[in-house]
């Protein structure tokens, strides 16, 4: 599935139940949303944000799901949850303000964070 919205203050709720279920969304602008929820085995996400005050929100259930999360822009937030075995997410953000949330429960968890500009904060959770 991809996902395109443009110019600004969009709001995309993706939910993909299964496995080996695919995603790529792309947001610019300000005051984007995109929602995903992903249940199942060997599911992918790419997420890609460029602008100001945007919102990520991902949840992944299950085994050997994936993540890419890039935002380029001021006061962004990512917010995501991932549970299950062998779960691997990958955060980048580029600018000021931005915000990274980051909590994985299970075992063989990966996760990176990247950050690149001032005033950005970062929380992470492994359990």
């Amino acid at each position: 599935m991809i996902v395109f919205t443009l110019a600004g203050e969009h709001d995309a709720s993706v939910l993909q139940d299964g496995i080996a279920n695919a995603l790529s969304a792309y947001q610019v602008g300000v005051n984007n949303l995109i929602d995903v929820t992903q249940v199942g085995t060997g599911n992918w996400a790419e997420l890609w944000q460029d602008g100001a005050m945007n919102a990520a929100i991902v949840g992944q259930t299950g085994e050997y799901n994936r993540l890419l999360l890039e935002q380029f822009g001021d006061r962004n937030l990512a917010n995501v949850t991932q549970s299950g075995a062998g779960n691997d997410a990958t955060l980048f953000q580029a600018g000021v303000n931005n915000r990274a949330v980051l909590e994985q429960y299970g075992n063989q968890l990966r996760a990176s964070v990247w950050q690149f500009g001032n005033g950005n904060s970062t929380h992470v959770v492994q359990q």
